[in-house]
């Protein structure tokens, strides 16, 4: 799913960042399927502020490395070992 959101959408999430969700999902599916889908919402949710078409910052190309990170981090405290 994180592969066709990174080549059929303007998600502006690049092969770097598809390898790291992959990894990240792979890794919280032992933790059950809340986490995997928790890890798939926050990382949005957490770049929502610097994507939106009001901020002066916005780029096209920025790095979506640290929002999923953050989001794997946040998913596992909400779900819990």
């Amino acid at each position: 799913m994180v592969r066709a959101l990174a080549i059929g959408g303007d998600s502006g999430m690049g092969t770097g960042d598809v390898r790291l969700a992959s990894l990240l999902d792979a890794s919280l599916g032992t933790l059950g399927w809340p986490a995997v889908l928790w890890d798939g919402l926050l990382p949005y949710a957490l770049a929502a502020p610097k994507r939106s078409p009001a901020s002066r910052c916005r780029q096209p190309d920025h790095a979506s490395g640290p929002y999923l990170l953050a989001g794997a981090f946040l998913s596992v405290a909400l779900v819990g070992p």
